[in-house]
C-alpha cells in the first residue's frame, strides 16, 4: 500500500456551480423586477390605446350619424354627447344633449379610467359630423388637440391633428 494516498475531502461548492447559482438569481430577480415595476405602466399604456380608440369610435358615430359629438374629457373618465339637440330633425341616435348610447355595446358610452390613470389635460373635444375637431363656437380647430394621460412616473400625450382629426399617440 503506497503511505502517499490520501483521500482528498472537498468541502462546499465550486467556483462554477456558485456562478450558476448567481447567474440563476439574477434571471429570476430581472424577470420580478420586470413584472412588478411595469404593471402601472402598462394600465396607462392600455388606457392610452383605449382613449385612442374610443376618439377614433366616436369620430365613425359622428360620420356615419351625420352629427355633431362632443367628448367630455375629466381626470377621472370621459363621455361622449350630443352636442346640439338633434330630436326635433329626426336623427333621434345623435340624442338629446345627453350621453350618446354607443351602438356597439348598447349602454351609454361613458368610460372610467382605472384608478392608477388621470388626465392631466381636461376639457371638451368637439366632433363635426366629417370626424374634424373643433373649437367652442364650432369653427374649425386651427391646432392640435391635445389630451395627457398621467399614470406613475410615466404620461402619454394623445393629439388630435386640426382638418383632418387624425388621432396621434405619442
Amino acid at each position: 500500500m503506497n503511505n502517499n494516498t490520501r483521500k482528498v475531502y472537498r468541502s462546499g461548492f465550486s467556483l462554477i456551480e456558485l456562478l450558476i447559482i448567481l447567474f440563476v438569481i439574477a434571471i429570476i430577480t430581472a424577470i420580478a423586477n420586470t413584472k412588478l415595476t411595469s404593471s402601472a405602466s402598462l394600465t396607462l399604456h392600455q388606457q392610452s390605446e383605449r382613449f385612442v380608440n374610443q376618439i377614433r369610435h366616436a369620430q365613425f358615430l359622428a360620420i356615419n350619424w351625420g352629427c355633431q359629438l362632443a367628448l367630455t374629457v375629466s381626470t377621472t373618465n370621459y363621455t361622449l354627447r350630443s352636442n346640439v339637440d338633434y330630436s326635433s330633425v329626426g336623427k333621434s341616435e345623435c340624442g338629446n344633449n345627453n350621453i350618446v348610447t354607443d351602438p356597439s355595446t348598447g349602454s351609454a358610452f361613458s368610460i372610467d379610467l382605472e384608478s392608477d390613470v388621470s388626465f392631466s389635460v381636461t376639457g371638451v373635444l368637439y366632433i363635426d359630423s366629417y370626424g374634424r375637431p373643433l373649437n367652442s363656437d364650432t369653427s374649425f380647430a386651427t391646432s392640435n388637440k391635445s389630451y395627457v394621460l398621467s399614470g406613475g412616473n410615466d404620461t402619454y400625450q394623445v393629439d388630435i391633428l386640426p382638418l383632418t382629426g387624425l388621432v396621434v399617440p405619442q
